[in-house]
């Protein structure tokens, strides 16, 4: 990619993915992530977060040594997220022009799950920038490198470990598995010593993402058809563009590179997220960024066949700013999580409710995202959506960031013995004193995921 390309992407992210990251609400997975983060500081850096595959962690913590805010791993997820955009301009280069190359770095950066999930504390961002490395340096033939590369990405998010056989039989087609395999194992064997020294394996996998997978999946069997139909529909909503240039260039074009992007549709179809949670969730950023290595130059064929006349990079750049703006209307008005735009914005909320907790919560226990936040907390648990387990531990606080998810039993004024605060869409109860939330609430019998689904 031309110099006049990339400072053209470098300045759309930090319009579209940095600028954002000081107003975007807080999300459940980035206080689960900066508390692990914190554990791991905490241990000297020594001892690996338990249950989650550790390299966006291992990557960021050394940072948070030097600057302890939410906006130190954002920054970080956004600096990874535009190098992606620009590896994928690298790889296209190989095969196609500087224009197509342009136009997949915008699909990219523009996609709802690089401006949603690329901008904050979540694992996807450096899975997806070492997988393109490793694509890169595999074209460029230099294997070892890009087998340490995935070795990487293996250690981002087990949704990955799907695509590694196909990555060997790749490799051996290029004639150079052993080089590929020993070298994208090291990061492997040095993880395999870090939990048997901590954890251990029988209980590392038993609560690791691929034991979930397993549970989920023979747990509702028939329910994930028309699940995954829904799914999918969404991803070809919110891709259409990509969809359409992939399928163009798969079309007319040949690229043995094909073989690592196809089996990503069977792997993603296995993910409990994306079967559950749909197409608006992170798990598909993978996907996306794979895809867009053959849109750019999908388009740009389809335009040099048809559409010759009007400037190619200016009409997808405005078309793409057009579709930024219809996504961020629909997400506003069709959330149930009171999501502000594709950003979701709110940050604000999240400021005010920190402040109550670091003023009033002082060595109590607090139950909710924002209790990862508080420094002077007796206890923090993430409950996620278990009301359940929430009312049997009965914390002396509960930050309820899904409203949908309980059930007053009466009215709050009723019980004088729990504080309700509402801030945004947040609620926030105190019991004072501690032990009195199960007389106010309950979990909502009626509240289903499936019904937050993006």
């Amino acid at each position: 990619m031309n110099l006049g390309y990339k400072k053209i992407i470098v300045a759309l992210g930090i319009l579209l993915l940095l600028i954002p990251i000081f107003f975007e609400r807080i999300h459940d997975d980035e206080a689960f992530y900066w508390n692990q983060t914190k554990m791991l500081i905490s241990s000297g850096l020594i001892k690996l977060p338990e249950y989650r595959m550790p390299l966006a962690i291992l990557i960021v913590s050394p940072f948070l040594l030097l600057n302890d805010s939410i906006f130190t791993p954002r920054l970080i997820s956004v600096l990874f997220s535009i190098a992606s955009a620009i590896i994928i301009s690298e790889i296209v280069k190989l095969y196609s022009d500087e224009k197509a190359a342009f136009i997949s770095s915008l699909l990219f950066i523009f996609s709802f799950q690089t401006i949603r999930f690329g901008t904050r504390f979540y694992l996807d961002a450096y899975g997806v920038f070492f997988f393109l490395l490793s694509i890169y340096f595999i074209k460029k033939m230099k294997m070892g490198t890009s087998g340490l590369s995935f070795g990487l990405v293996l250690l981002s998010r087990e949704i990955w470990f799907g695509l590694y056989p196909f990555m060997i039989l790749y490799s051996w087609r290029k004639k150079s598995t052993q080089s590929f395999l020993v070298w994208s194992l090291l990061p492997l064997v040095l993880f395999a010593f870090f939990i048997n020294y901590t954890v251990g394996f029988e209980a590392y996998f038993e609560n690791s993402g691929f034991a979930q997978t397993s549970r989920y999946i023979s747990a509702n069997i028939y329910k994930i058809p028309l699940l995954l139909i829904q799914s999918w529909v969404e991803f070809s909503i919110i891709h259409i563009i990509t969809i359409f240039g992939f399928v163009y260039w798969f079309i007319h074009k040949k690229d043995d590179l094909i073989f690592l992007i196809l089996p990503q549709f069977l792997v993603l179809t296995l993910v409990p997220g994306f079967i559950l949670n749909g197409a608006f969730t992170q798990y598909v950023m993978g996907l996306q960024a794979s895809m867009a290595l053959f849109a750019g130059p999908g388009i740009s064929l389809f335009w040099k066949k048809y559409i010759r006349k009007y400037p190619l990079e200016l009409t997808v750049i405005l078309i793409l700013l057009l579709q930024l703006l219809l996504f961020s209307y629909l997400a506003t008005v069709l959330s149930l999580r009171g999501a502000i735009g594709v950003h979701d914005f709110g940050y604000w909320y999240d400021e005010e409710v920190i402040t109550l907790l670091n003023q009033k919560a002082v060595n109590e226990s607090i139950a909710g995202l924002h209790g990862a936040f508080i420094k002077d907390t007796k206890e923090w648990f993430w409950p996620e959506r278990n009301v359940e387990m929430v009312l049997e531990k009965e914390p002396d606080w509960y930050v309820v960031v899904e409203p949908q998810v309980i059930k007053f039993k009466t009215d709050p004024s009723n019980i004088k013995d729990v504080e309700v605060y509402y801030i945004g869409h947040y609620i926030i109860l105190h019991s004072n004193p501690r032990g009195h939330l199960h007389e106010l609430i309950e979990s909502n019998e009626e509240f289903n995921e499936w019904m937050l689904r993006g």
